[in-house]
Order: structure tokens, then sequence, then C-alpha cells
């Protein structure tokens, strides 16, 4: 008949054939994926370094421009938003630069004209000092001396009693002339040194306001410090001890003067009411704001610091410490080798 099957052939394949061609197929695909997977995070690691490197770069630079170095800069290989990124990076820190090279210059002018108007002063002071102890204390004098002869003249006995008032005001203005020269410039601290000076602008200071006052310092042994630090010191010594005065409603106040390894020191402590020093300071507008400005100011144009350590109800300190020149620090090591508490 048409169309039925008339016999069958049979074709004998083995099951561990098929299964070790399907294992083979399974390993090329899988070795094929793994290709793939390992090109493609290679390419994504790639691409990502590409992205994250520069602003790992930005980020370090930007770091150490905080720090303080404005010599970064970051290289610019790419034309995309990071390169234009950092591009702008690199011209911030170079006019970060010039400005900062700019107020470094006007800084130290500016420290240059402060030093000379200083200087200025001190000299100025010393003269109009000299003359007040030259010319007018001596003119006072010869009119104390002329009214004297002048009450024992018979003549003018009845004159006696007016020309002794007149005698007696021309004895405080005399005192007060003499007060004046020594405020503006102390002849003791040209002649004999810081120690001296401050020893008579402690035992005046103990005078005038009542208040009691004690020096100690390592200094009156071997040579005097430079004329510069003598009368920085002086002045803020000064400065410290009015502030005190006006301010600080203090009952004792303690001074030192110490010089050792390399720089000098001073430091003024009282008891006083204190204060809060950063207020006074952001505010500066009240004397003692300017007062302390002034003293850093001395502090600073030597190489030195002024701190200040204050709070309301328990008194102030206030310490200066100054570099000195090598010659003088081992001048010093040499004359005193073991100091003592003046």
């Amino acid at each position: 008949m048409r169309g039925l099957p008339v016999g069958a052939v049979r074709v004998g394949i083995s099951r561990a054939g098929v299964d070790r061609m399907l294992r083979d197929l399974a390993l090329k695909v899988f070795g094929v994926l793994l290709v793939l997977m390992v090109v493609g995070v290679g390419g994504i690691w790639r691409f990502s370094r590409r992205m994250v490197l520069p602003i790992q770069r930005l980020r370090d630079s930007a770091k150490a421009v905080q720090a303080g170095d404005l010599s970064q800069r970051v290289a610019v290989d790419r034309n995309d938003e990071i390169g234009e990124l950092s591009s702008a990076f690199n011209a911030m820190t170079a006019d970060l630069a010039r400005s900062r090279a700019e107020l470094e210059r006007k800084e130290e002018m500016r420290a240059r004209l402060l030093e000379q108007v200083i200087t200025a002063q001190e000299d100025e002071r010393k003269r109009i000092a000299r003359e007040l102890h030259d010319e007018t204390s001596q003119a006072l004098t010869s009119l104390m001396v002329g009214l004297k002869v002048l009450e024992v003249r018979p003549e003018l006995a009845g004159m006696r009693e007016t020309l002794a008032d007149l005698r007696a005001l021309t004895g405080k203005t005399l005192d007060a002339v003499h007060d004046l020269a020594l405020q503006l410039r102390p002849s003791v601290l040209d002649d004999l040194g810081l120690v001296p000076a401050v020893d008579r602008l402690v035992a005046d200071f103990q005078r005038t306001h009542g208040i009691q006052a004690a020096f100690e310092t390592n200094c009156r042994l071997g040579p005097r410090l430079p004329a510069a630090v003598e009368t920085a010191l002086y002045r803020i010594t000064q400065e410290a001890l009015t502030n005190v005065a006006r301010h600080a409603g203090a009952h004792t106040v303690s001074l030192l003067v110490e010089a050792r390894d390399g720089s000098v020191s001073l430091i003024v402590e009282d008891d006083g009411r204190g204060f809060d020093v950063a207020r006074t300071m952001s505010e500066g507008r009240d004397e003692r704001s300017l007062g302390v400005f002034g003293m850093r100011e001395r502090a600073t144009l030597l190489g030195g610091i002024l701190t200040i350590e204050s709070t309301p109800g328990s008194g102030s300190t206030v310490f200066v410490e100054v570099p000195l020149p090598t010659e003088v620090s081992d001048g010093r090591s040499q004359a005193d080798p073991h100091p003592a508490g003046g």
C-alpha cells in the first residue's frame, strides 16, 4: 500500500556523548560570557578611573589649598566639564597666590611704616622729655628760687603769703612736669635699662593708685637687652598697668620679666574683675581694645606674640614673648647660667 511504512532504521547515539556535547557547549557559552564580563568590567573600571581620578586630584589639591599651599595646580588633560573645572581651579589658585603675595607685600610695608612711626614717636617723646627736664624744669626751679628770695625782702613783707602760694604752685607744676617727662620717656630706660625703669614704674604705680604690685626678674645680671626690645617691653608694661588701674578694679598685680632659651617673656597678672577678651577685641571700640591692639603691634614688630587670658570675675593675664638675637642669648647664658628671680 502506498503511504505505509515498510521498515524502521535505528541510529545508535549514546547518552554520554550527548551530555559531553552539551557540557562542551555550555563551557563555551560560559567562557564567552566570562570574557564578555571581564571586558565589560574592565571597560567600566577604566571609564570610572578616567572619571574619578581627576575628581580625586581636584579634591586633594583643594585640601592642600585649604591648608595654605597655593602652589597647587591640576593637570588639564581633557576637554569636558572636568577639564573646565580643572582650568577654573588653576585660575583660582593663581589668583589667590597673587592676592596673598600682594597682601604680604602690603603687610610688610605696613609693618615698616608702623615701625618708623613708633621709632619717630619714641624719638619725639625722648626729645620732649629732655626739653621738659633740661629747660622747663630748670626754669621752674629758677622761678622757685626767685620767689624764695622775694619772700625774705622786707619791702615785700605784705606779699609773703602770696609769694609762698606762688612758690607752692610752682613746686606742684615742677612735679607735674617731672611726672610728664617720666611718662613720655624715662631717662632711666635709656641710661640704665629695662629693669630699673620697670622698678621705678612699679613704685610710681603703687604710690599713685594704691594697688599692691610685685616685680620679679632674672635680668638684673648679664648684658642689657636690645634697645628696641627694652622699649617695647616697657611700653607694653606701661599700657598693661594703665589698663589694670583704669578697668580691672584689682587689689594686687604681679609682673615677671624672664630671659631664657633665646627669648624674653613678660607676664602681667592681676586679681581684678576680668573681661571677655574675644568680645572686647571684636567690638574694638573702647580704650582697652585700642591699648591691647597697640601692645600686640609692638610685640609683632619684634617677631613676638602677645596673648591675653581673662574671664569675667577671675582677673587677667597678659603674656608676651619676644625672640632675642643669637648673640644676646649667648651672652646672657654665659653671664647668668643659673638665673634667679629678682
